[in-house]
């Protein structure tokens, strides 16, 4: 026999400062040229996408390539500073409509 006990309180606000936010990069000209949040059709066109998702506090939660270009670590550095940038924003955005 189990008992279940129901306890009743303020319910907490969510927090959403740790959500990691993702990004898509699309690579041309075998990297040589960057697209920052690609659409579709450009993303079927591009040599290769990577996608990196970071939280506020520019820790990494995920990245994923995908595609036939290969890419030298100077290439993967640009997205990051790049996500962490655009991250920022929408964050800052978001809060600012959950707040009011």
């Amino acid at each position: 026999m189990s008992c279940v006990f129901c306890v009743s309180r303020d319910p907490l606000p969510l927090s959403i400062s740790h959500i990691p936010v993702s990004v898509t990069f699309a690579f041309f000209d075998n990297g040589n040229f960057m697209l920052v949040d690609p659409t579709q059709r450009e993303q079927l066109v591009a040599d290769g996408t990577v996608i990196v998702a970071m939280n506020k506090h520019r820790e990494v939660c995920m990245i994923e390539t995908l595609g036939r270009v290969l890419l030298v670590i100077e290439q993967v550095s640009v997205p990051f500073t790049h996500s962490y940038c655009f991250m920022s924003n929408l964050i800052a955005a978001v809060l600012c409509i959950v707040v009011d």
